[in-house]
């Protein structure tokens, strides 16, 4: 029987980190080559959903998202991972975090090489949403310079 491979999850007491229960799957490493191995998990919750943001690395290095109502799942993969992929010239993005910003919009962090894996990592953000449907949705990777309107509470 082959090893399962993928992100798991297991209930931990704190503050001796004990296991709790059982280990299980949240998700797994695909099939379609973009995400052979999977690592970098990044939790965070807007409204009714918990997203679990995950690097992919099998044919390039990407981002994917799954989604659940409970931090145990089940997990639900986003129908159009990964949500962002490289393009010319990139040729990696990955391993990223999301955080709230300034101008009370959701980014993405994550890292972008250009000439391969041996190149420098540069570090990029850009803004992500939510459809309709409860899906993420972001137009990175983008090279631009990336412009925060902060309301005008925030500015000095």
């Amino acid at each position: 029987m082959a090893e399962t491979i993928g992100i798991f999850q297991a209930e931990i007491e704190l503050p001796s980190c004990r296991l709790i229960g059982e280990i299980t799957l949240a998700v797994p490493c695909g099939t379609n080559g973009w995400d052979t191995f999977v690592e970098g998990p990044v939790l965070f919750r807007e409204g009714r959903w918990i997203y679990l943001f995950y690097s992919g690395f099998g044919r390039d290095y990407d981002i994917g998202v799954a989604r659940a109502e409970t931090i145990t799942g089940p997990w639900e993969l986003q129908p159009n991972n990964p949500i962002v992929c490289p393009r010319a010239p990139l040729t990696h993005v990955g391993h990223n975090g999301v955080f709230p910003g300034p101008d009370g919009r959701w980014w993405i962090s994550y890292i972008m090489q250009f000439n391969g894996k041996d190149s420098p990592e540069r570090l990029a953000y850009d803004p992500v949403w939510i459809n309709a449907q409860g899906w993420l949705e972001t137009d990175a990777p983008t090279l631009g310079t990336q412009s925060v309107p902060l309301p005008s509470d925030r500015i000095a």
